[in-house]
This record gives C-alpha cells, structure tokens and sequence, in this order.
C-alpha cells in the first residue's frame, strides 16, 4: 500500500469514527437512545449467598441476566451483537442489598460477535470507586467488578435446558494462595543465542485513532485452551469471552499506562490436550515443539503470525510464563505462558504473564534481581495506600492490597488514593513497567511477521479495539478464521 493511500486512509477511518459516535448519541440500530436514562437492572438474584472459602471464595449467588441484554441490537432481526451494547447505565445487585450503578465509558466490538462494555462507578462527588468490565455474546456475559478493594466475578456456571448460560456472581479474596501467580523462568543465554528469531517488528498501516498515530506496535497474539479450561470456564463461548475480556483489560490497562503497544487476538481454538494426564510442566509443554505434547500450537503459531503464545488450561495455579531478560529477538522461541481460566479477570493474571514475556518483574521484595534487563522493570507495591500494580503479586506484606488495571509508572497517579503508580528511574528501587514495555515491545512485536493488516475503526473504542482487519502476507483464506463468526475480517483489497 502507497504512503498517500495509507494516509487517506487513516483518515477515512478517522472521520468514519467520529460520525459513527455523532450518530450513536441518538440512535443505534435504528433505535433512538436517550444520553440520559435511568440506571437499568443487568441481573436478578436467584438464591442466597454461599461461600468456598478454601477456593478463595468469600461470597457466591446466582443472578439471571436480563432477557433484554441478550437479544440482538438490530430490532429489524437482523442479528448484530447482544443489546447490552445499547446499555448506557447499569445497576448491579451484589450481596446484602448492596447496589451499584455503573456509568457505560465505552462498547468495543469484538472479532467474534461479541461487545466488550466497560463502564465506572463513582463516589460521592465524582471520585472513582472502581471499574465494571463486561462481555457479552449469545446468551453468555462474562465480566470482572473492581470497586474500593473488593473483587467480584460474573462468571458462567453451566446451561439450562435450552443450552443457555446458567451466571453467578462471587466475591473472590485475591490475597488466598488460589490467586497467587508462580515467578518466572529466565532463559540461558545461550539458549537465546542458538534461537531463531522472527520476521520483523511492524506498526499499524496508519495509526490508532486517539493513540498517536503510527507509532502504536501491535502484539499479535495466539490463545489455545484446554477442553479442562473451557468446561471448567461453563462452555465454549464463557471460556472464549473470558479471554476477550482478558484481551480487552489488557489493552485498558495500557491505554491507562502510557504503554504505547495493543495486542491483537490474532487467533483463538480449543487443542486436544488432556489435563489430567499429568507428569510434565504446562508451560514448558506448551514451549516445547517437538515433545509429543501441544505441538500443533507451533504451526498455528506460524500459520497466524502470532509474537506470543498463552495457554489457558483449568486448574493448578494462577500463570506461569518464562522471562525476557535479554532484549534480543532470540526470546521468541520462549514467548510461551500459560493461565488458568479462573485467573484470567479480575486477578489481571491475564496481563501479568504477558508481562513477564516483556521483560516485567514482580515487586521489590518479591523479586529482588536487578537490571535483567533494566533496573526499573518492577511492579509497583504501596503498602501504605494498599494497592498493587499489574506485575505487583499477592504479597504476605500486604494481604489487602488491591491489584490495579494499571502498570507501574511514576508519572500516573492511583485514580482513588492518588498516590503515584512508580518510583521513576535512577532513584532507589525504581518501578517503571510503562517504560519497561516501551523498551521492549519493539523486539517483542517483531517476533513474528504478521498476517494482518489492522485499521482502528475509531468508533467508541479509541486504541482499544475494534479493529478492521485483513489478510496482508498470505493468501490462505483459512487464515481469515479467528473464532466461531469471524465477521469482522474482509478479503484484502487491493495494494
């Protein structure tokens, strides 16, 4: 593609954004909606609570989605996504009469059909309480509750007669040793020497709306799961929303934290691998082509130009990924981690593995190695505010610290203390994972030659999202599958 049509293009898409959201402030689908509205019930209650304690479970009741968010958008019977795209202002019925109202910031649409909504509550006089983060598709809506420093899960917990999504709501203790993520492995060096690496770092074709323009990398990223993890998540679509609710706080916590990459699902599939068969380690399992065990992911790896790769099994344990010590493209054939699906939000494990796969590091404290490979690669632990960043694990120090959808950075302020999220470079026990994925996501990016081309779409979603996307490096029409209804991928036009 010429330089000129890039940037016509880029800004086509641009202006194509902002008349969409012109449009959407008073109709969507055909159907007028009002900017102000009363705040609308997203569940009902269906039993009293119980409690799992030695899961790490504080509180658990079922709650019933309401019918009307699960139809779709268009009124015409069209389909479209499910109507909670439409929903502007939500209340949440949690436990013992409590209730929270949820203001609706952004509706990002997701390759598979599904929306990712993410919403805020707030405090008296406008101070932020917390985040809502949901996902819905079919009958399922999956989503994570971060509000003072409490975590609560919506979570799918079977289907009824008719095959539709049975929910519940519970409360988890994110300081239990169930939430508790296992450090990292550094490669030799020698190991990174002997490796081959990837074809090339790239940028997007012409910039992320609201990011900054071309400067933005892309971490394409494969996810496999178990059929241990998608029974255990509730089904195929509750396991296959819980990682594009990953993917979607993935790309929040960035946006928030000055990180300059997005990663793109670039494709997602269950394998055929048992769980329970034991005796090896997952995610040396997953890192290993040639053991009998996975293989096939490295293929599918190839075959989509993924940088990294994650693995979503079941149970036993948090996430385990290995580490990028040093910042050389020979990492790439160590790209690997592994979570369980009941980690992956709001415990933010999701992003703390692929943290360590960009050269991030837990806390002072809790990991006391410096300058592999920079000396400011730690999460952020303030004790005295109690709260913890991203790559900031369940410390015995601080058992109430509430882990933030944010990476460290000392020039970002903590939205409810205030507090800053880093101690800056050069000062004694620097915490600066901004600038840690910064430096590496270059190499990171370039890991594998992408497939894809990818435009922002601009319309709610900003740098988060919502992507156009086509095939640009391969002619295979198989590599334009990325989930159950790829809709958004088109046949790539001409150069």
């Amino acid at each position: 593609m010429t330089e000129s049509r890039r940037w016509i293009s880029g800004w086509a898409l641009l202006l194509a954004g902002l008349l969409f959201t012109l449009l959407a402030t008073t109709s969507l689908a055909g159907a007028a909606i009002p900017q102000e509205r009363d705040f609308q019930s997203l569940w009902a209650s269906t039993g009293e609570a119980s409690a799992d304690r030695s899961a790490g479970i504080l509180r658990r009741r079922g709650v019933q989605i309401e019918p009307q968010w699960l139809l779709p958008e268009a009124s015409d019977g069209s389909g479209g996504p499910p109507a909670l795209a439409r929903a502007d202002r939500l209340t949440l019925d949690l436990f013992a009469g409590e209730r929270l109202e949820v203001r609706r910031v952004r509706v990002i649409p997701n390759r598979s059909g599904s929306v990712s909504w993410v919403g805020e509550v707030k405090g008296q006089g406008g101070k932020p309480r917390g985040d809502v983060i949901l996902v819905a598709r079919e009958s399922t809506v999956v989503g994570s509750v971060r509000v003072d420093h409490r975590l609560i899960e919506l979570r799918v917990i079977g289907q009824d007669a008719d095959g539709r999504s049975l929910h519940a709501i519970q409360e988890v203790d994110e300081s239990h040793p169930a939430y508790r993520e296992s450090p990292p492995t550094a490669v030799p060096r020698e190991s990174l020497d002997s490796a081959v690496g990837g074809a090339g770092t790239r940028s997007s074709e012409a910039g992320i709306a609201g990011t900054g323009g071309p400067d933005v990398f892309f971490h394409d990223l494969l996810v496999v799961y178990t059929p241990n993890a998608r029974d255990g998540a509730g089904g195929t679509v509750a396991v296959e929303s819980l990682v594009e609710l990953g993917v979607t706080e993935t790309n929040l916590s960035y946006e928030r934290s000055g990180i300059t990459h997005r990663v793109f699902l670039a494709h997602l599939q269950e394998i055929d691998y048992d769980e329970t068969q034991g005796g090896g380690d997952l995610r040396d399992r997953l890192q290993d082509p040639n053991d009998g065990h996975m293989d096939e992911v490295h293929p599918l790896r190839d075959l989509h130009g993924a940088d990294t790769v994650k693995l979503i099994f079941d149970t036993g344990g948090c996430g385990r990924a290995f580490i990028m010590t040093d910042v050389t493209p020979g990492f790439e054939a160590f790209a690997f981690c592994v979570t369980s699906q009941r980690c992956i939000s709001p415990g933010y494990t999701f992003q703390h593995e692929l943290g360590h796969l960009q050269g991030g590091r837990h806390q002072w404290g809790g990991d006391d190695t410096d300058n592999s490979p920079f000396t400011f690669n730690h999460g952020h632990l303030d004790i005295v505010n109690e709260f913890r960043t991203i790559m900031a694990t369940n410390d015995n120090r601080c058992s109430t610290c509430t882990r933030r959808l944010y990476w460290a950075n000392p020039e970002v302020n903590d939205p409810i203390t205030g507090a800053p999220m880093g101690i800056p470079e050069g000062q004694p026990l620097a915490t600066d994972n901004r600038k840690t994925l910064n430096a590496t996501g270059p190499t990171t990016a370039g890991f594998r030659q992408s497939v894809y081309q990818i435009f922002a779409n601009g319309f709610e979603t900003g740098g988060l999202g919502g992507w156009d996307v086509v095939p640009s490096s391969v002619t295979d029409p198989a590599v334009g599958v990325a989930g159950p209804s790829d809709h958004s991928i088109q046949p790539a036009g001409e150069e």
